[in-house]
């Protein structure tokens, strides 16, 4: 199944090893980029339905409250309030496609052009990239942190970077 809609460049397929293998097969085939994803599960996929009920009962008592800041959901692909984020909505973020270049087309429909990627590593910031041009929109996309560089040095030279683009 489709898991995550990355950019119009990037799209995540997740479920049995064996047929995502055979489906990597025809697209090397044909000259496509693509490579498995090191991932011990395959959320996001129909394989999730087993761990839905359990996760269900173990968060039952989330309790959703307003939000301060705009927030826009991947699960969604729309700007949400936060009394929206139930327990139903974390389940769907388990099993349901990841919107994500759904977002980042919205946000730049907003004018948004700088994307901060709040993570221990950058994984989203080439996809926001993509996303912005097949818009031919400029944008800057900015990490906090790296894999396996000093955290400190890393988020302050990110910080640098946003100073750079007159934030």
């Amino acid at each position: 199944s489709v898991a995550v809609s990355n950019s119009p460049k990037s799209t995540v397929i997740a479920g049995d090893e064996t047929k995502l293998l055979e489906v990597l097969e025809k697209l090397e085939a044909e000259g496509l980029f693509c490579r498995q994803v090191k991932v011990d599960v395959a959320s996001h996929s129909p394989q999730m339905d087993p761990l839905m009920d359990p996760l269900l009962e173990n968060i039952n008592g989330i309790a959703p409250k307003e939000n301060l800041i705009a927030f826009y959901s991947t699960v969604e692909g729309r700007e949400m309030a936060g009394i929206e984020l139930t327990k139903d909505y974390w389940t769907k973020n388990l099993r349901g496609m990841v919107r994500y270049a759904d977002v980042v087309e919205e946000l730049l429909n907003l004018n948004h052009s700088i994307f901060i990627e709040m993570s221990p590593h950058p994984l989203l910031t080439n996809a926001a990239n993509e996303c912005a041009e097949a818009n031919n929109i400029q944008v800057a996309t900015i990490a906090s942190l790296f894999r396996d560089k000093p955290e400190r040095l890393s988020f302050f030279s990110n910080v640098g970077k946003l100073f750079e683009h007159g934030f």
